[in-house]
């Protein structure tokens, strides 16, 4: 096998060993070897511990992962770097997140030097109802779609009893 290859396989390596101990719930400090002292120096590790706690309360725990980008930059010569980016989409207990990384080389191992977390405010897909009534014969039922279309309009789906649906788009 080629170095290249060995190399480009090492950060993937590395994210993967991070949702496997986030997914067994382990002690913090092993997903803490993963990342990079000058990580720490900008995000505390009870502060991290805090944001990845909340994040499981309030998405739940991670089901699966599936590598959707990646980007490797190596450079040769006097002074070395070689630079990784991952994103991940995560499907958790109750929504997806998109979750990106950067990893770094450091001496003779990769550390992840940033974690971002991306997700949506308003869950896609989840539709609530609403009864309104207006008469004695006639109601209303507002089914509020939980989505934004392409120009990031928030749709409600509008069904009346005697009628069809109504997308309102606000």
């Amino acid at each position: 096998m080629k170095i290249e290859n060995l190399i480009s396989r090492m950060p993937k390596k590395l994210s993967i060993s991070f949702y496997f101990l986030i997914q067994q719930n382990n002690d913090k400090k092993e997903v803490f070897r993963l990342f990079s002292k000058r990580f720490f120096q900008e995000v505390e590790k009870e502060r991290f511990e805090q944001i990845l706690n909340k994040t499981d309360s309030d998405f739940g725990k991670v089901k699966d992962y599936e590598l959707t980008n990646s980007w490797t930059q190596i450079i040769e010569g006097s002074n070395p770097i070689s630079k990784y980016e991952l994103s991940y989409l995560v499907t958790r207990d109750s929504t997806q997140t998109k979750e990106y990384f950067r990893l770094q080389k450091e001496k003779d191992s990769i550390k992840i030097i940033s974690y971002r977390l991306d997700f949506d405010i308003i869950p896609k897909n989840k539709a609530v109802k609403i009864p309104l009534y207006f008469s004695q014969s006639l109601y209303l039922w507002l089914i509020i779609l939980f989505f934004m279309d392409t120009k990031n309009q928030l749709a409600f789906l509008l069904h009346n009893s005697v009628t069809n649906f109504y997308f309102i788009f606000v």
